[in-house]
């Protein structure tokens, strides 16, 4: 069995991501910073740890949604960047480092990046229920909800790859 790794956020389940957003509502008054989703790949790489143990499905956010998810991640990144940015404040001859932004103003920060999560979750389930993906992968099949959804991926995939083709081979 392999062993347990802790994934990328950008990566990480959405019941680890959904769970962390949760989890940092309710600890908002005590933090100055976002505290980073965790999600921990156990045995063959198809359930985390948080799954297993609240009998969750580990699903990973829908395939036509990734990219926006990565982008998602790369939004709050550098967002608790700017939060916890120093600034230069001259105090008598010389110049010192303070933080930028007080303790409330960073947690304000924080509640922005909670809200671009929420809302992101908002978008990703009425995208899962508009392709009949809300429901178990037997039912999905049964539907044809997944050949659908599978067609739309590739439909996809191949409108990027005409929008951006591979480089030609220097001979």
């Amino acid at each position: 069995m392999a062993s347990p790794r802790v994934v990328p956020e950008e990566e990480s389940c959405t019941q680890c991501c959904w769970a962390s957003s949760l989890n940092t509502r309710r600890t908002l008054n005590d933090i100055t910073e976002r505290p980073l989703v965790e999600c921990t790949m156990i045995g063959d790489n198809r359930t985390c740890a948080y799954c297993l143990r609240h009998h969750n499905a580990c699903e990973k956010v829908a395939e036509l949604m990734e990219g926006d998810y990565f982008d998602l991640f790369a939004l709050l990144r550098w967002s608790d960047q700017v939060a916890l940015q120093p600034t230069r404040v001259l105090v008598g001859n010389s110049y010192v480092w303070v933080p930028l932004w007080t303790d409330d103003e960073k947690r304000e920060i924080i509640k922005a990046e909670l809200e671009l999560m929420r809302m992101f979750r908002e978008v990703e389930t009425s995208h899962r229920v508009e392709f009949g993906m809300d429901v178990g992968k037997m039912r999905r099949v049964q539907t044809g909800a997944a050949n659908v959804y599978d067609t739309a991926v590739r439909d996809r995939r191949a409108a990027l790859i005409r929008l951006r083709p591979a480089p030609a081979s220097a001979s």
